[in-house]
């Protein structure tokens, strides 16, 4: 039984360890930073933005009208 809640306490002071030691590298940015684009890749993702903008642009237009459609058939 004694040897059962040493294991157990040693499992959750390394488990401890751990997820402070993790939390210290995710907010150093350590991990971040090999996912941080370059100067190129940044140019292309801004282009990327846009076009998904104008798309979302052009589907929220289309579902007013179909909207707009619908309002006036329920309507008539």
């Amino acid at each position: 039984m004694s040897t059962m809640l040493i294991v157990l306490s040693v499992i959750i002071v390394l488990g401890g360890i751990t997820a402070l030691f993790f939390m210290w590298v995710l907010r150093s940015g350590m991990f971040h930073s090999h996912l941080m684009p370059g100067d190129d890749e940044a140019i292309t993702r801004e282009e990327d933005l846009a076009a998904i903008e104008s798309m979302a642009a052009d589907a929220t237009a289309e579902n007013d009208q179909d909207n707009d459609q619908d309002s006036e058939q329920s309507a008539a």
